[in-house]
């Protein structure tokens, strides 16, 4: 490989998003979030194709999870409406019946229609819970990123480990 290929494949590593962890604030549906493997978000807040996604509460990230899909649903119009944003990959049945108990779960227990506007729903593999603490003052706002190869202390070039792996070493950092 000579310098050129070099310099474009560190590029292409440090731009490849995969290695990233999207930290956001959960709260009442967190339990639901954990059960399910799911997490949802209103379409018009956006969504980016980062690799994983960290559960903030009580100023900490408090669960991780390997992002599999990013779907937008909705059923407005009275036809349940799935997309998926995150990957080429068909929807399955399983992430449709995922999405499904969880809009039922937030409409049951809190009142909330979640049909009736655009959410995306990242589906993950599993919630493996952490303590990824923040120090600073002040509670997350919005949302935060990670570049998990820099917070582990990996080469650009290394993979990441098992998601296990990855909760564990992120209890010993702090933010």
């Amino acid at each position: 490989m000579n310098r050129i290929e070099k310099i474009n494949k560190n590029v292409e590593l440090q731009n490849d998003k995969s290695n990233y962890m999207i930290a956001v604030k959960t709260g009442v549906s967190y339990y639901e979030d954990i059960e399910l493997g799911i997490y949802y978000d209103k379409a018009r807040n956006g969504f980016s194709k980062y690799g994983y996604l960290g559960l903030y509460k009580d100023k900490s990230i408090v669960a991780i999870g390997k992002i599999l899909n990013i779907i937008e649903f909705n059923n407005m119009t009275g036809v349940p409406y799935y997309n998926s944003v995150y990957s080429d990959f068909a929807i399955t049945e399983e992430e449709k019946k995922k999405i499904n108990m969880s809009v039922e779960k937030a409409n049951k227990l809190r009142g909330w229609n979640l049909e009736q506007e655009n959410h995306y729903y990242y589906i993950v593999e599993k919630f493996v819970k952490t303590d990824f603490r923040k120090e600073s003052d002040g509670a997350l706002w919005g949302r935060k990123k990670f570049n998990l190869t820099k917070e582990l202390d990996l080469n650009f070039n290394e993979s990441l480990p098992d998601i296990e792996v990855i909760a564990k070493l992120l209890e010993d950092k702090k933010w």
